[in-house]
């Protein structure tokens, strides 16, 4: 029924629009194809000499931005670690402490190695740890002044490397 009234209306509003009234001049024809639109926005902004937006030779990369990024990325990290930590309990047959025991047989397994990743490892979760705090800061309407943000910002990545190298260097007894 529905497609009866759309075809009835068309048919007669096309009857009282003749090819030369307003509505006809005003259209446009049917414009290329988006790839081809993309290519020609690109070409007349290569020909004006525009560039690409933030420009990377004139962008300034600031500090909270930074924080920023580290704060997703070390989150990305802990979660494909512990995702597949999981994943490979599931698929390993051993328990934890002979994987453990076999890592420390590995020719790579020297400090020089295992203590970088250590303190890799730990940073991620200090870090992301002491940057959510400020973000429940924020989430209360304190701190959101520049000078503020900045301030918390070098705290929480001095705290993070401070704690990651102390944790790094935390001996497991036997």
């Amino acid at each position: 029924m529905a497609l009866l009234m759309r075809l009835a209306t068309r048919q007669a509003l096309l009857r009282h629009v003749r090819p030369s009234s307003i509505l006809m001049k005003a259209a446009a024809p049917m414009a290329t194809s988006p790839s081809e639109q993309a290519k020609a926005y690109w070409e007349k902004n290569k020909e004006l000499g525009r560039p690409v937006a933030p420009h990377l030779t004139i962008y300034k990369i600031d500090w909270h931005t930074l924080l920023s990024g580290t704060h997703r990325l070390t989150g990305f990290i802990m979660y494909t670690g512990l995702a597949a930590i999981a994943a490979a309990t599931l698929i390993v047959p051993a328990s934890y402490p002979a994987w453990i025991a076999a890592i420390k047989t590995w020719p790579i397994a020297i400090p020089a190695i295992i203590y970088p990743a250590k303190v890799g490892a730990a940073f991620t979760v200090f870090y992301h740890l002491l940057n959510g705090i400020r973000h429940i800061a924020w989430d209360f309407g304190k701190g959101f002044a520049m000078k503020d943000i900045n301030r918390s910002g070098y705290v929480a990545m001095g705290l993070a490397l401070i704690l990651a190298v102390f944790a790094a260097t935390i001996v497991p007894s036997s």
